[in-house]
């Protein structure tokens, strides 16, 4: 299913509900002031016939004057609510038939789902899923583009509206016209009323003094600073204590050294010793490299490319590739495979634009590792992705025994496929928005590590919701495999696997972390 922006999502929520009353008030208002106009035109006329003076002509004039800023006023106000409300009545439709379009994509989704047999009937009823999938992500992106479009209109009409990017409140600003103002999805009212800001009291006035003169007197004081002084040299150690990382191997052989030297000089210069300790450097540095401590040099953001790779039987698959900046200076890198849904799927070619693939593309997350990222019609050719993994892996000297594996909706079920079919060979899981119950064994998942997402919105009994979803991670958990499920409030299907990789939650160890970071840091088990 296409992702909707959040931005018409937001306007959809807190604009929507408000559109009737904004346009009874608009109706009140632009009524009220042609009122004037009226009275005033009434007055005029009742001054044309009962008063007499040299002064009248300028009168009457001034007096029609006046009636005709009123009448502009009147028009000027409901001219320009009015388009408000038909421009943002357009957005609201277009974000209600995205919605619709999705409905419609979902419903042929649980068709393919529901086919995935070889039959003559099940290869129709499946390709003619496909098929309306097609065309029914081409609708999307055009509605999608459409209103964007209006929304874009909407912020630059006289700066009336302000959409945030990324954010929860919608303003509106007008110098003469209602003031409106949305503070959550659930509020949003019309009001008239001017803001009063209260005066200072004047003993507030007097408790701001007072703390002016303690905060200065305590600033200058030689014994609040030696006071600040002890208490920072008291906090050093514990601080550097809790925050600074273990120091790396080469600082403690270093730091060692002098000690040794004590010992015997001798052993400083014998080849031996030199021998002994390389070996044991590198033992140690081997062991931190299992310890789920990833390199620093990992976190900074490398670049992508886009590749063909051919299999042992022919068969061709593009993939796109993550690869961090300084791998070179890093030995046994994690890698991991990821899986996109079937919304992304051959048929799709806009498919590295959503998912963990856009958001690596977007430069919105920096993996700490490798990330392969193949474009494939369906999940059924298991084999093609394990090779394409083992030459990644090989190519790049990829750390075997850390090699995850993590799959959005009809990827999140290929993965539970992908963990039964190459037993051993992945370090963990985190399948989003799918699973797949009958692949579940002992011999598979024993002591596998799997952190598995869905959102609360995903309801039904397919493989794609969430308790169906739960119910796998149970059974994980029964034949002995480390497991837990994350549910995501207030998310659907479709924004379920972008929240998930953006965000930080609560491991099975209960630390916080973004479960790529998780899922790279985690050694297969012995």
């Amino acid at each position: 299913m296409g992702v909707i922006d959040q931005n018409l999502v937001t306007f959809k929520d807190t604009v929507g509900p408000s559109l009737s009353s904004m346009n009874a008030a608009g109706t009140t208002i632009s009524d009220s002031i042609l009122g004037l106009s009226n009275s005033t035109n009434g007055f005029r006329s009742d001054i044309d016939y009962n008063y007499q003076s040299s002064n009248k002509k300028i009168l009457l004039g001034k007096m029609s004057e006046v009636s005709g800023i009123y009448n502009n006023i009147s028009s000027g106000v409901e001219s320009t609510l009015n388009g408000f409300i038909s421009s943002s009545s357009t957005v609201i439709d277009k974000v209600e038939q995205l919605e619709k379009i999705n409905e419609e994509i979902a419903a042929q989704q649980k068709i393919v789902y529901a086919n995935e047999g070889d039959t003559e009937a099940e290869i129709e009823a499946r390709e003619g899923a496909e098929s309306i999938i097609y065309n029914k992500n081409k609708e999307f992106t055009e509605v999608h583009a459409e209103a964007l479009s209006e929304l874009n209109k909407l912020k630059g009409q006289d700066s009336v509206v302000s959409v945030p990017e990324a954010s929860g409140a919608i303003e509106f600003e007008r110098s003469a016209a209602p003031v409106v103002e949305t503070t959550s999805k659930e509020e949003s009212t019309l009001d008239t009323s001017e803001t009063v800001v209260e005066e200072p009291t004047e003993e507030v006035e007097k408790q701001k003094v007072e703390i002016e003169e303690i905060t200065e007197k305590s600033l200058v004081s030689p014994e609040f600073k030696m006071d600040v002084e002890e208490v920072v040299q008291e906090e050093e150690p514990t601080i550097e204590a809790s925050v600074l990382p273990p120091a790396p191997i080469e600082e403690v052989v270093k730091e060692e050294a002098p000690f040794i030297a004590e010992l015997t000089a001798e052993s400083l210069v014998s080849e031996d010793f030199k021998m002994d300790l390389e070996e044991l450097t590198k033992e140690e540095e081997k062991k931190a490299s299992k310890t789920g401590d990833l390199p620093k040099e990992l976190f900074e953001y490398g670049h992508t490319e886009t590749r063909t790779f051919k299999s042992s039987t022919g068969e061709e698959i593009e993939y796109i590739i993550y690869i961090p900046k300084n791998i070179d200076k890093v030995e046994n890198v994690p890698a991991m495979l990821y899986l996109h849904g079937y919304n992304d799927n051959y048929y799709n070619p806009a498919w590295h634009r959503s998912g963990l693939t856009g958001l690596i593309e977007g430069k919105e997350i920096t993996p700490p590792g490798i990330v392969i990222m193949p474009h494939i019609r369906d999940h059924k050719n298991l084999d093609i992705l394990k090779e394409l993994t083992d030459s990644v892996v090989k190519q790049y000297s990829c750390d075997k025994d850390r090699i995850s594996i993590s799959g959005h909706s009809y990827g999140g079920i290929a993965t539970y496929k992908m963990i039964d079919k190459y037993k051993g060979y992945f370090s963990s899981a985190v399948p989003i928005s799918g699973c797949d119950t009958d692949s579940i064994n002992p011999d598979a998942f024993k002591g596998m590590k799997v952190w598995a997402f869905g959102g609360a919105r995903e309801g039904g009994d397919l493989k794609t919701s969430t308790p169906i979803g739960q119910s796998a991670i149970e059974s994980v958990k029964k034949v002995g495999g480390e497991a837990q499920f994350t549910v995501l409030e207030k998310t659907e299907h479709g924004l379920s696997d972008e929240r998930t990789y953006q965000s930080s939650f609560k491991s099975i160890t209960g630390e916080s972390i973004n479960p790529i970071i998780w899922a790279m840091k985690q050694v297969k088990s012995e």
